[in-house]
């Protein structure tokens, strides 16, 4: 009796001993398994889009023939908690952004891992995980304005239109099977111009002079908006009090390079004239 009842004790201690096992295996798996970064519980990924000239932000209505350079970022989130987003680096169909220009230009824009910290089980992409950035910026993309590229929007309002769709998926799984899917649509619109010239003029002498005036000169100031390009042709004479003097305005014509101002400055042909009245 003594030693049956030690043989049972021992074998129920045996089976207890490999399920302490079994289960020490199974917690050890599940820690290799890609919440990345390790433990993250939330999934807040984000784009911002910023259509700027030189640098600096656009207001509502935009120029003919300006440059306008479009920026596109997508974030993961901020903190520790927020899981990875991944949009495959063009290695999974149908993840990533596109892009559309006003002209109907569509563009694919592939991006990796965006703030993951491990490439263990990475199998969104390629391994790309490890210490990427938590937001990731594209290239600007450039677009002259063209106000024939305006669509209408509502009734009667026309506008140039960019967008952008962006399609990731979270490291919020094991093994990345069955991910959290980030989608997100962003649209900028703006008024189109074409803007009118102007132009106007200073002169070396004005007033009433005591004495003599001599060589005379008049610079147009030709004003108009960055970007765009003209063709000038300027022309003077003077009035004088002994009748017209011809003159030549320097450069004329004047092909504009879309900086302005410019100016054209003009000068009396037979120069020097002293004018006396």
């Amino acid at each position: 009796m003594i030693k049956n009842n030690g043989y049972t004790t021992f074998l129920l201690s045996s089976i207890l001993a490999i399920t302490i096992l079994s289960l020490s295996l199974s917690s050890n798996q599940l820690a290799f398994a890609h919440e990345d970064p390790d433990g993250c519980n939330t999934n807040g990924g984000d784009t911002d889009v910023t259509l700027l000239k030189n640098g600096f932000p656009v207001g509502s209505t935009v120029v003919q023939g300006q440059t306008l350079e479009l920026q596109i970022s997508i974030e993961k989130g901020g903190g520790a908690t927020h899981c990875a987003v991944d949009g495959g680096a063009g290695e999974v169909p149908g993840l990533g952004t596109n892009a559309t220009l006003p002209d109907d230009t569509l563009l694919q824009l592939d991006f990796g891992c965006v703030g993951g910290t491990t490439n263990v089980n990475d199998t969104i992409g390629p391994a790309d995980c490890g210490s990427s950035p938590a937001i990731f910026n594209f290239t600007s993309i450039n677009y002259v304005v063209d106000c024939a590229d305006t669509k209408e929007v509502s009734t009667g309002i026309f506008r140039l239109v960019w967008t952008q769709n962006t399609k990731a998926y979270y490291h919020d799984q094991s093994d990345d099977q069955g991910p959290s899917i980030l989608t997100k649509s962003d649209t900028i619109q703006k008024a189109c111009t074409i803007p009118e010239y102007s132009a106007n003029t200073t002169s070396s002498d004005t007033g009433i002079t005591n004495g003599t005036v001599s060589d005379p000169t008049d610079t147009v100031h030709i004003l108009g908006v960055d970007g765009v390009e003209g063709n000038w042709t300027t022309t003077a004479v003077l009035a004088g009090p002994s009748g017209d003097y011809d003159a030549t305005c320097v450069t004329s014509p004047l092909v504009t390079n879309g900086t302005f101002p410019v100016d054209v400055t003009c000068s009396l042909d037979a120069a020097p004239i002293d004018l006396t009245e």
